[in-house]
């Protein structure tokens, strides 16, 4: 808003309004930028983050635990399989051996 050359007491009170308007306006602006600020300062306090790391470090212990029990439980299971291929390669020969030996034994 621009006053005139010889503003009369209108003039002047229109002014005084658009000022006034517009500090309102700044004043909500700001209002609406401290708020900002504070959930940007309530997302990084020291306790908020240390909230998030030990949620973050709990997930990963969870997942750490989980894949140790798999890799046991697959080595199990190699063994189990690895032992029922052998065995059963073996044991023709040990029936084998059994009835010589018994057989030498009467």
């Amino acid at each position: 808003m621009q006053a005139s050359d010889n503003p009369d007491s209108n003039d002047l009170r229109d002014l005084i309004l658009g000022l006034q308007e517009e500090i309102r306006g700044l004043g909500q602006r700001l209002n609406r930028l401290e708020e900002k600020v504070d959930r940007v300062e309530a997302q990084t306090e020291p306790r908020t983050l240390d909230e998030k790391v030990e949620k973050v470090e709990y997930k990963f212990d969870s997942f750490q635990k989980g894949t140790d029990g798999m890799v046991r439980m697959a080595t199990t299971i190699i063994i189990a399989a690895a032992s029922v291929v052998v065995l059963s390669n073996i044991t023709p020969s040990v029936i084998s051996l059994v009835n010589t030996l018994a057989a030498n034994n009467q």
